[in-house]
């Protein structure tokens, strides 16, 4: 297989870096079980040439594997994913259905426009919050997932756009939902930087990621790399990366992108999102580019 090898921080580009963890034997064989049990196998034999080592970095304190598969063989996990839940029902709590779409309303709210919006669900998966997005108010979604299988369990719909090629979209779109997408991919500053081209001066990005909390290695690794049915946040290898605050606030920097006020009208129907927002309490940020 194909590896790629992460030494500088990929966040900030620090060179100050240190190892926090280096899996034992227990750590090793648990993942080989998690390579059966959620993957269908896909990960077989990797701990042979991935060390499963995470660093950090001493300056704003992201985390991440030192040793990662290349793209082909992300897909390939993520198929594999897919596979083993494919029978299963996906079906949503009535609690998180309606967490969902208040966010996409908070979004669609928070976007100057008042026609009947586009917007494009970047790393949709299995395509929950698309459906949230259409019991909104927004009147035509994109899904983009570069995993086929998972986008197929998506929901069908006629205001539903599916294509796990982004090459597909020669447009710009009024919002773009990042719902945790940044810690499985690669490079996230450059994946962000590149959503450039889909955005206009006025295209409003709402962006979601899991936050490590907490400093003493100990304490963070100690559940590595699941513990009963939850998987760690630093799972290898759905999750490459874990954000800091500061980590997080230096990604949306590097790419650009500059935070969005939302008016007095979103904060008096959305009371709970404009106060995780304008606190920064929150783990998501509705920013735009700053020159699109």
């Amino acid at each position: 297989m194909n590896k790629i090898i992460l030494q500088d921080c990929p966040i900030c580009a620090s060179k100050d870096t240190a190892c926090i963890f280096t899996p034992g034997r227990a750590q090793i064989e648990q993942f080989k079980s998690l390579s059966e049990k959620k993957y269908s196998g896909a990960m077989d034999g990797w701990t042979e040439v991935l060390s499963l080592k995470v660093l950090r970095c001493q300056k704003c304190f992201h985390v991440w594997h030192n040793e990662v598969p290349a793209l082909p063989e992300l897909i390939q996990m993520y198929s594999g994913s897919s596979k083993r839940e494919g029978a299963k029902k996906h079906e949503l709590s009535d609690e998180r259905r309606a967490y969902i779409r208040s966010e996409m309303g908070f979004l669609r709210a928070s976007c100057p426009a008042r026609r009947p919006l586009e917007l494009l669900d970047y790393g949709s998966g299995r395509g929950h919050w698309i459906q949230g997005a259409l019991d909104a108010g927004f009147g035509k979604v994109y899904a983009y997932d570069p995993s086929f299988e998972r986008l197929s369990a998506a929901p069908e719909d006629a205001r539903i756009t599916k294509t796990n090629d982004l090459k597909d979209f020669q447009k710009t779109f009024d919002a773009i939902n990042c719902e945790q997408v940044f810690e499985h991919v690669l490079s996230p500053v450059e994946e962000l930087s590149a959503l450039r081209r889909l955005a206009s001066a006025e295209t409003v990005l709402r962006i979601s990621v899991p936050l490590v909390r907490g400093e003493d290695p100990a304490a963070l690794m100690g559940t590595f790399p699941f513990k009963d049915e939850v998987v760690h946040i630093l799972s290898p290898f759905e999750h490459l990366h874990g954000f800091s605050r500061k980590s997080f606030g230096i990604l949306l920097e590097r790419a650009g992108l500059k935070p969005v006020r939302p008016g007095l009208a979103s904060g008096l129907k959305y009371p709970r999102q404009m106060g995780r927002v304008l606190l920064g309490k929150s783990n998501f940020n509705l920013v735009r580019f700053a020159n699109p």
